[in-house]
């Protein structure tokens, strides 16, 4: 899978030998295949916990390329630097959804660089044939990702069990004219539970 391209930055899909740098916290080795800086607050624990199981599946099935996460990397204003990830939770299911989540380094919040990422990955999605919707969920007191959701034409739906809030965006929104990935060049990944917002 090629990388997302959007005005400002380039999501970068996991390869194995970047999943195993970013597992094995190799930030030498990771920066060395990035081409870019890794910040020490990359990854965030959330995501560092999660790393394991998202390599064990890529391991597992090659074919979820498309339908992991990506490193988020940012080259303007100063040296090329991973800002954080953004992906989905795996590939569409039986009813044409799929997950999508991000988080993002603090000194790259507020920037409005995780809608610009969260909304290349929906564009992505809701442009292909087997997508019908996309879904996010986020913790109440998490308002940044809830405004990047609203902004990328998220609607709520009911809270889960768990407390967390619940949003959808469709294939049918989409295409009734809303922009969802201004700037994307290219073609393209998890909760926003540890999604940080803009």
């Amino acid at each position: 899978m090629t990388p997302l391209v959007t005005a400002g930055l380039r999501l970068v899909p996991f390869t194995p030998d970047l999943l195993r740098a970013a597992t094995e916290e190799d930030r030498s080795a990771l920066a060395g295949l990035l081409g870019a800086r890794v910040p020490d607050a990359w990854p965030n624990r959330d995501f560092a916990d999660a790393l394991p199981s998202i390599a064990a599946d890529a391991d597992r099935d090659p074919t979820l390329a498309g339908w992991t996460f990506f490193i988020v990397r940012r080259a303007e204003d100063g040296p090329d630097e991973l800002v954080g990830e953004a992906g989905f939770k795996g590939p569409p299911d039986a009813g044409g959804g799929v997950e999508v989540g991000y988080g993002l380094v603090p000194a790259a919040r507020g920037r409005g660089l995780a809608t610009e990422a969260a909304g290349a990955l929906v564009g992505w999605a809701l442009g292909r044939p087997d997508v019908r919707r996309v879904l996010a969920e986020c913790e109440p007191d998490n308002t940044a990702s809830a405004r990047v959701l609203a902004r990328l034409g998220f609607r709520p739906l009911a809270p889960g069990d768990d407390g967390l809030l619940r949003f959808e965006r469709t294939a049918a929104a989409a295409s009734s004219g809303g922009a969802v990935a201004p700037g994307v060049a290219g073609p393209a990944l998890g909760r926003t539970r540890s999604g940080y917002g803009d």
